[in-house]
């Protein structure tokens, strides 16, 4: 991931913590990104949260 996001971003990230209904109809289906917005970022850049469309939040490690 890109150690340039900043709150606001709009990105568009496969979930770890949820999928999609298609999904969870066939797990041999390919997870897709949904689209969110960075909600926080670590002072010291070692992870940032999102807030998906849905509302569900999850926090994701930055690359090095």
């Amino acid at each position: 991931m890109n150690q340039d996001v900043h709150i606001g971003d709009k990105l568009q990230l496969i979930p770890e913590t949820f999928t999609d209904t298609e999904h969870i109809i066939d797990s041999r289906a390919p997870r897709k990104p949904m689209k969110c917005t960075v909600v926080y970022v670590h002072s010291r850049k070692r992870y940032f949260t999102v807030k998906f469309e849905n509302g569900i939040m999850e926090s994701f490690l930055m690359g090095r």
